[in-house]
């Protein structure tokens, strides 16, 4: 789980950097329905 975690933030700082707030929503629903599955 601590790799999902850290790969999950790396990919968040790169979507930030990019400032593409579409995408980040969309990445952070896809992400939590992930998380939902997972937990």
């Amino acid at each position: 789980m601590t790799e999902l975690l850290i790969a999950h933030l790396v990919r968040l700082m790169g979507l930030i950097s990019d400032n593409s707030n579409n995408y980040l929503s969309i990445d952070l629903k896809m992400e939590s329905q992930l998380y939902g599955r997972y937990s």
